[in-house]
């Protein structure tokens, strides 16, 4: 009897119901590493995604864009907004949401069961994530997360010299293939 057969009742191959039993529903977790998010975020279907302002400026260098040629995907230092212009027309590249050099918040459904709500942190260990279900509408969810984003981005204002509320709405159409940060 081989290790597997001895400690384990059963394996599944490609697992789809990831998210059923990980997180207890109901519950927001703070101070997890991303990591853990990176775990989880492509077993969701992405609903609604925000990029922040909160570490680096839209002119400041510290962001990156991916080139893609017909032969080789370079990466290229840029400004934060330089790097959302390149996400809006990139073809097949998998999604690097660290490419802003700034926080991430997005919104996915598991499934029709419920949803799951992740804070990507550029601190790396400073991230949250949490999952629910509700009566509520799609629609309804979305817009109480936009309305969550634009307050969030407000309470950030000043932080790190900040002057602005600048929290932009990610095309959710370019979430897609692997998906990290």
């Amino acid at each position: 009897m081989d290790f597997i057969d001895r400690y384990f009742d059963r394996s599944v191959q490609y697992p789809k119901e990831i998210l059923f039993d990980i997180l207890p529903w109901g519950v927001y977790w703070m101070y997890i590493s991303s990591t853990f998010l990176n775990g989880l975020i492509n077993y969701i279907k992405p609903e609604k995604a925000y990029l922040l302002d909160r570490y680096t400026a839209w002119d400041e260098r510290g962001a990156y864009r991916y080139i893609e040629t017909q032969t080789v995907v370079t990466k290229e230092t840029c400004t934060k907004q330089e790097s959302l212009d390149a996400f809006y027309v990139r073809e097949n590249l998998h999604t690097d949401l660290n490419m802003f050099g700034d926080d991430i918040m997005l919104l996915g459904s598991i499934e029709d069961v419920g949803y799951i709500m992740f804070w990507f942190d550029s601190d790396l260990s400073d991230c949250c994530i949490g999952r629910f279900k509700t009566d509520d509408s799609l629609e309804d969810v979305k817009r109480h997360f936009s309305e969550y984003v634009s307050l969030t981005d407000k309470n950030l204002k000043g932080y790190q010299g900040n002057k602005e509320l600048c929290a932009k709405e990610l095309p959710i159409d370019q979430i897609k293939t692997w998906i990290s940060f």
